[in-house]
């Protein structure tokens, strides 16, 4: 976690909360969004590439579908202005966790095919 100049001069304010209130929800829909949108969590919910050579990104509508199955609380699509509640939101990082992964080189992903 980056320590804010305020942090650093002042001591840092008490996490003491156990509920998750619409400024989080807001920061962790967010990071949620961005995973999203670069594809992230292609790896546990692939979308195969037309060329036949392997995933090119993530199938949303499946990973839709199966985060509501595994959490019915959550509503899809996911809202910056609706905030779940707390337990939901932790499952659904976990989820989240759990289903992300970086494309890399050395998986093969990124690899372009050998054109013979």
């Amino acid at each position: 976690m980056t320590l804010y100049f305020a942090d650093r001069e002042q001591r840092p304010k008490p996490r003491t909360s156990d509920v998750i209130d619409e400024r989080v929800w807001g920061g962790l829909y967010v990071l949620i969004s961005a995973r999203l949108a670069d594809d992230s969590f292609g790896w546990r919910f692939p979308d195969p590439c037309p060329d036949g050579y392997g995933p090119c990104g993530c199938d949303q509508r499946m990973m839709r579908l199966t985060a509501a199955a595994e959490i019915p609380v959550i509503e899809w699509p996911l809202s910056p202005e609706v905030v779940p509640p707390t337990p939901a939101i932790m499952d659904l990082l976990e989820f989240a966790a759990a289903s992300v992964e970086c494309p890399s080189r050395a998986a093969g992903i990124l690899s372009s095919p050998t054109i013979i």
